[in-house]
């Protein structure tokens, strides 16, 4: 609690911003990981 009252609003606010972009980019990594996957065994179905 000692670390969240040390840190101005702006720098919470850029932590935030921070972690919300590395959550986004882990989403659009696993969602095109899933999509590839998909993609490979609906080849291999199909073949």
């Amino acid at each position: 609690m000692c670390l969240v009252t040390l840190l101005t609003n702006r720098e919470l606010d850029i932590l935030t911003f921070n972690a919300l972009m590395l959550n986004g980019l882990i989403l659009a990594f696993n969602h095109s990981l899933s999509l590839h996957s998909t993609v490979t065994r609906h080849k291999e179905l199909t073949r």
